[in-house]
């Protein structure tokens, strides 16, 4: 996620040190929320016009719904490597939908097992 002219502003590591989330400011200006040793990611004014509020609130919220287990984490593994990583709101869905040969594991950013798994 974060090239050489990128800068972090935020990283978070899970109290059980699996998970690492980062908040980066980009080129012009743009922000990415998203997990390290994953691809899939938001970007800030996404998360803006979809919750209204300014680019930075709606960053702050969605990182607090992670922080703080408000938000489940899905983790995809395909052959034992991790393919992605990103949030939802719904983990019984995700488990009933992941592709096929992939393993998805459905927790919390405390490291409890989320709905569904």
């Amino acid at each position: 996620m974060a090239q050489d002219s990128d800068a972090i502003i935020e990283e978070h590591r899970s109290p059980d040190g699996v998970l690492c989330l980062r908040v980066v400011r980009h080129r012009g200006g743009d922000v990415s929320i998203g997990f390290r040793g994953s691809d899939r990611h938001t970007h800030g004014d996404i998360e803006a016009s979809l919750s209204g509020p300014p680019q930075d609130e709606a960053v702050r919220r969605s990182v607090d719904r992670i922080l703080d287990d408000r938000a489940a984490i899905v983790i995809e593994r395909v052959g034992g490597r991790v393919t992605g990583i990103w949030p939802t709101e719904d983990p019984a869905a995700e488990l009933r939908h992941r592709p096929a040969g992939a393993e998805v594991e459905c927790r919390w950013w405390s490291g409890k097992p989320a709905a569904g798994d």
